[in-house]
């Protein structure tokens, strides 16, 4: 029986080709929770803030991407949110000068919760 001998660059190919179609030195997705689900648990966990975690004040200016309260402007997170006192969404736009506001920080000092007190008179 003979035996045939192979050129080397055919035992290299075939090595390539075979690590190629195992996933070896390919990179895989991390598995775990997804951006949407994320942001869900961030939500969750600013919607039950404890009181003491929360600032009070009246909204002196506004813009669309920061408030003023009590004279002093803070940035508005991405994914601010903004509810009523009874937990209920509401919208940037609903806010108006003189509400009454309680409202949390990030680190970084940028509104990541606004919630009205009550309507402005």
């Amino acid at each position: 029986m003979t035996r045939m001998r192979l050129p080397n660059w055919f035992l290299v190919l075939g090595m390539a080709l075979g690590l190629g179609l195992t996933g070896v030195g390919t990179a895989l997705p991390q598995s775990g929770p997804n951006q949407a689900d994320q942001d869900q648990a961030e939500h969750k966990k600013l919607a039950q803030l404890a009181p003491e975690a929360m600032k009070s004040g009246k909204i002196t200016a506004k813009s669309n991407d920061s408030v003023t309260i009590d004279g002093h402007a803070y940035p508005l997170h991405p994914n601010v949110i903004f509810s009523d006192s009874v937990g209920g969404k509401m919208r940037w736009r609903d806010f108006t000068v003189n509400s009454s506001v309680q409202f949390h920080l990030t680190k970084d000092g940028k509104v990541d919760k606004l919630v009205a007190l009550d309507s402005p008179g």
